[in-house]
């Protein structure tokens, strides 16, 4: 089980250049990736997504990169000689141009970017895409690392959660099994002092049946007790199960509203309270589950 709330930070580098990556999460219902990084990444970015598409399911992930000069020159200068050359010979047709003023021109000249420019090194980037990559691929292990053991902590919290509900679970139906056999005596016990002593025993059987039925809730604990088999099951399985627990508690959720509707026994509702503030606070930490 993982969370996806997590950080990893990873850099690979040689003599000239370092890339550096960061990667903050938070949960998210699906896979949002924001890249933040200098533009001489931007040919880099699918190729980045791609790698954490493959490894994360669910979580806004904040992308930072960034690209510092490590030592040695990580920029080459490019002159366009055949332009310039072009544009010095053409100077030198004007008349009475002199040698000072020939200089200041060609000064001119390598001031605009059309005749000289500054760029990356040819060797620098053909290294960046595999420094990029190592990079992310170490900010990645250390990101999973982190949203592994945020998992494992939220599935203590769970268990627990888990454990406690269904504790409640068979305190209710222990409480039930009492209640529903108290009903016919109760009955019999007020229709006798109505009545006297002639009671009709198959009319109070029925009677009685008719008010177990409607206050009936083996069902609902049934359910509740097979739902409670599937989140053991969900907690420990492999891979994303948050979208599945996430659905099962709202099923548990239904079953307890309708528990709580059709019982009338004050011990029960109150119960049924406990298991409603429990169910809210698993669906708080299910939330951050990938």
């Amino acid at each position: 089980m993982e969370s996806m709330t997590g950080f990893g930070k990873g850099s690979a580098s040689d003599e000239n250049l370092k890339v550096t990556v960061e990667l903050k999460s938070v949960n998210q219902r699906f896979l949002d990736l924001q890249f933040k990084m200098p533009k001489e990444l931007n040919g880099q970015e699918l190729a980045l997504r791609k790698i954490l598409q493959d490894a994360l399911k669910r979580g806004r992930v904040e992308i930072f990169c960034q690209v510092t000069a490590s030592g040695g020159s990580a920029q080459e200068v490019v002159v366009q000689k055949e332009l310039l050359a072009s544009a010095l010979a053409q100077l030198k047709t004007i008349p009475g141009l002199r040698e000072q003023e020939l200089a200041s021109s060609l000064a001119g000249l390598l001031a605009q970017p059309d005749f000289l420019t500054i760029q990356e090194a040819s060797k620098v980037a053909l290294l960046l895409p595999a420094l990029a990559t190592t990079a992310l691929e170490k900010a990645l292990a250390e990101l999973v690392k982190t949203r592994r053991e945020e998992g494992e902590r939220l599935k203590e919290i769970l268990r627990s959660n888990q454990n406690t509900f269904q504790e409640i679970v068979l305190a209710i139906s222990q409480f039930n099994e009492e209640i529903e056999s108290s009903h016919y005596e109760r009955l019999k016990n007020k229709v006798t002092e109505l009545l006297g002593a002639d009671v009709d025993e198959n009319r109070l059987l029925t009677e009685a049946a008719l008010i177990i039925e409607r206050g009936d809730i083996h069902e609902e604990l049934d359910r509740l007790m097979a739902h409670l088999a599937a989140f053991t099951d969900l907690l420990q399985a492999q891979g994303p199960v948050g979208r599945q627990l996430d659905f099962l508690v709202q099923e548990m959720n239904r079953e307890v509203n309708t528990l709580g509707a059709k019982s009338q026994a004050l011990v029960i509702k109150s119960r049924v309270l406990q298991l409603k503030t429990l169910l809210e606070q698993i669906r708080e930490q299910i939330q951050n589950i990938q």
